[in-house]
């Protein structure tokens, strides 16, 4: 009798750790030293975050800062940009590229490349195992696809054609959600999104907006147009106050700017 009352203590005790929200650091903003820009500790078991802004041309790099201090670091160092993307020098650009008149030069059409970051925009590589990869234009509006990488820009692979993002009404045939107007599907069909189901008094009719803190279950629950219930961990927050919250759905209203700025 006794081990089965231990056993059920026990279980109890496990439902509410793996239940319960996420232990998350906490970010304040601090006056460090010049050119400081993290320090960390780890106080009662999570990190506290002391932070001091960089300027507008530098980052900071916090996995650097656990147990220590991080320095402000200059945004084009080491080469982070893309082909068609502006640049002051080649120094900026992956892969070697020349920096011409403001701007990284990719490949042209037909130039051997490895990756699709070498070739210039609205091109990508094509590789195979016979031959060295080549850089060919993307896949245009309403052509044959496999994978959505392979359409140009505003456009998604759907169906094996590229298509505009969003441009699927609720109720269309998808097998790609950004071909949605809602960003999700159900049952083969662009449908509504799932909705943050709102703690009571905190909802009207449901279309409350905005992140909801999390509960003591640590569990965020969303609901379907079909009446399907779905669930997903709680997310920390970078607030002093090291509270986890709950993401709006896609079907909420937060989203609908997003998906009104995708078409």
């Amino acid at each position: 009798m006794l081990l089965a009352n231990l056993a059920s203590l026990l279980l109890a005790v496990i439902s509410v750790v793996v239940c319960a929200p996420p232990r998350c650091d906490t970010y304040r903003r601090f006056p460090l030293p010049a050119s400081k820009c993290a320090q960390t500790g780890f106080v009662s078991g999570h990190y506290q975050f002391l932070l001091n802004p960089c300027n507008y041309s530098q980052s900071c790099n916090l996995s650097l800062a656990i147990d220590s201090t991080d320095s402000c670091t200059d945004l084009h160092s080491p080469p982070s940009r893309y082909p068609g993307e502006s640049c002051d020098a080649a120094s900026e650009c992956l892969g070697g590229r020349p920096c011409f008149q403001g701007f990284c030069l990719g490949k042209r059409v037909t130039e051997v490349c490895d990756r699709d970051e070498d070739c210039g925009p609205g091109l990508h590589c094509v590789v195979s195992t016979d031959y060295p990869g080549v850089c060919l234009p993307m896949m245009g509006l309403n052509e044959t696809c496999d994978q959505g990488e392979r359409c140009n820009v505003f456009l998604t692979c759907n169906n094996g054609i590229c298509q505009k993002i969003g441009a699927l009404g609720i109720g269309q045939p998808a097998t790609n959600a950004m071909a949605c107007d809602s960003f999700y599907i159900e049952n083969g069909l662009c449908a509504v999104g799932p909705k943050l189901r709102r703690k009571k008094g905190k909802e009207v009719n449901n279309n409350a907006t905005g992140p909801e803190e999390c509960g003591p279950e640590g569990i965020c629950e969303y609901f379907t147009q079909s009446g399907s219930n779905l669930s997903a961990p709680c997310q920390c927050g970078k607030t002093e106050s090291g509270k986890a919250f709950c993401n709006p759905g896609r079907g909420d209203l937060d989203m609908t700017p997003v998906r009104l700025g995708r078409k």
